[in-house]
């Protein structure tokens, strides 16, 4: 029974490094932004039921549709080959 009480506090120390990365990337990208840095996000969310996903693009409104497109399919791309491996 010790052996099962460890794994599970190790699996929730992953868990909570995890949410800490995620959380930090988006700190990041929001200070970008702050700063002027970024014309534009492409992104992709999943919720953690594993129910829904929300895609999206923020843009300002010097950003071409060019532009717009070809980040979504540099983010396709990415997905495609994250799911392969």
């Amino acid at each position: 029974m010790t052996n099962l009480v460890l794994l599970n506090s190790q699996r929730a120390k992953k868990d909570e490094q995890e949410r800490a990365d995620l959380v930090n990337g988006l700190k990041e990208l929001l200070a970008k932004a702050e700063l002027g840095e970024l014309k534009a996000v492409c992104y992709a969310s999943i919720a953690t039921d594993n129910e829904s996903i929300t895609l999206g693009i923020l843009k300002g409104g010097s950003t071409g549709l060019h532009e717009m497109v070809g980040a979504s399919q540099i983010l396709a791309d990415a997905l495609l080959e994250s799911a392969r491996n």
